[in-house]
This record gives structure tokens, sequence and C-alpha cells, in this order.
């Protein structure tokens, strides 16, 4: 857990993309949806979601990427749910991204959005 600090309670608004500590101990990437108090309402990427003391929570900084191969993205599936995949090969601007469970789609870089990497990975 992080020190107090006025300054970042200040800053953990509702709408703010941020890396917040999930009960395994790793820090996972997330939205905040609720504030009460000195406590914030994360939804994690993946659906999960917790009310987290302030020093549980850092802001993201993410800077504008261009899909590569081997890099993580967000990517709508065939049935329109939006989830994590790797670019695993590029042909012109169409890039082939592999899901989790081995679904492959083909998408354009207007429908990805690249993943930062997580500075809390071991």
């Amino acid at each position: 857990m992080l020190p107090e600090a006025p300054e970042r309670e200040k800053q953990l608004r509702r709408g703010m993309r941020v890396w917040a500590l999930w009960v395994d101990g790793r820090w996972y990437r997330g939205l905040i949806d609720g504030v009460q108090g000195s406590l914030r309402h994360v939804t994690w990427d993946d659906g999960d979601s917790m009310w987290l003391e302030c020093g549980m929570i850092v802001p993201e900084v993410v800077l504008a990427q261009t899909p590569q191969v081997d890099t993580l993205v967000l990517a709508r599936r065939w049935d329109g749910e939006v989830q994590p995949g790797r670019v695993e090969g590029q042909n012109g601007e169409r890039f082939r991204i592999v899901f989790p469970d081995g679904e492959e789609i083909w998408a354009s870089e207007e429908e990805l959005a690249v993943l930062p990497p997580n500075p809390f990975a071991e």
C-alpha cells in the first residue's frame, strides 16, 4: 500500500483510468466509477469491482502507441465483447489478434486499444 497523500486523493476522480491493487497482491488496470470520501470504487478491465483506499490506487499514464507484433491490445470479439488479446501478425494495415482462448480476429488499428505495459508485473 502507498503512503497517504492528500494530493493523490484529490487527483483520483470518477472516470480516471488507474492501476489498482487486487486481492491477489497484483496491480491491474481499471476505472474509478465511484467516489465516497477517501474511498474509490474501481471496476477492473475484467469486470470485477471493489471499494479501495486511495493508497491502493495509482493514476495510469498512457502514451499513445501503435500496435506491434507481440503487444497486448483490447479488441472486440465476434460476439461484441471487448477483451485483451495479443497481436500475433500484421498484413498491411490489418492486425491478427489472438485471444487467450485461441480465438483469432483481424482488426484495423482504429479498432484496437494498445495496453500499456504493467509497471507492477513481476
